[in-house]
């Protein structure tokens, strides 16, 4: 990486709290990021018991965090990189009267070690940890938080996606095949552009600790990315894409072949 850390933590405050107040509206226009979205929630609430304490890391403007925390009733800590997405979470949670149960602080993920408590479930979402230079500082610290028994739960963005692949064929994009496969990508972020580093998945579980055992893989975004709904203006056709997704989104080989693969883990 050719900025230091301290700039590359600056330009994601920057980037990030810049994008908060039509970050929501530029998500929920996207009927592929919806999906995606809707099933990292649904792993979250599916493993959620009365009274666990929950953190998540990267909450953006705090949507996932509102649907977890009104799905489970769960006391949520959330971190982010920009304090523009902290402070629109936390004016969020106030206009839904969820205040007392939220917790935003503004943090790098490699730096949770410091947050007071321990936690069952953390979970991160949307490739928040493709964009955190110190994973081994993080997974160190995870260590640490985390409770015997509990869940870490996190989709990263995948170098080999299939959804892309067929885009660029498609498109007789030829030279485009294989840029992704180096793992070192330029995201837009409304606008922006910031560096951020893909995984394989089996290079992303290798950094894991051995105490965090995998109990689920899943595919996220297999046969069409993002950055290409709106090519999709056939409500049928959204249909037929959203039911091909749930068939696929397990099977042994397409799990490894989406736009981001979510990853279950528990500590033994």
């Amino acid at each position: 990486m050719d900025q230091s850390l301290d700039e590359y933590y600056d330009n994601l405050d920057r980037v990030f709290s810049e994008a908060a107040s039509i970050y929501d509206e530029k998500i929920q226009s996207n009927f592929i990021n919806v999906g995606i979205r809707e099933k990292e929630v649904e792993s979250v609430v599916l493993r959620y018991k009365n009274g666990w304490e929950v953190l998540e890391i990267g909450c953006g403007t705090g949507e996932e965090a509102r649907k977890v925390m009104e799905s489970t009733g769960c006391n949520l800590t959330c971190v982010d990189i920009s304090k523009g997405m902290i402070d629109f979470a936390s004016s969020k949670m106030k206009q839904l009267g969820l205040e007392d149960r939220f917790r935003g602080i503004r943090m790098p993920a490699s730096s949770i070690g410091s947050i007071s408590g321990t936690f069952q479930i953390i979970y991160s979402f949307n490739g928040a940890l493709n964009n955190e230079p110190r994973l081994l500082t993080f997974f160190n610290s995870l260590k640490d938080v985390m409770v015997i028994g509990g869940f870490f739960i996190v989709s990263i963005r995948n170098r080999f996606s299939l959804g892309e692949i067929l885009a660029d064929l498609a498109r007789f994009k030829f030279s485009n095949l294989f840029n992704r496969f180096s793992g070192e990508m330029i995201v837009e972020v409304v606008g922006n552009g910031i560096k951020s580093h893909y995984f394989y998945d089996s290079e992303f579980m290798k950094l894991v600790p051995p105490c965090f055992k995998l109990k689920q893989m899943r595919g996220l975004g297999i046969f069409v990315i993002p950055s290409y709904y709106e090519r999709i203006n056939s409500e049928s056709a959204r249909s037929f894409l959203k039911r091909l997704e749930t068939a696929f989104t397990d099977l042994p080989l397409f799990k490894h072949l989406g736009d981001e693969t979510l990853f279950v883990f528990q500590k033994v």
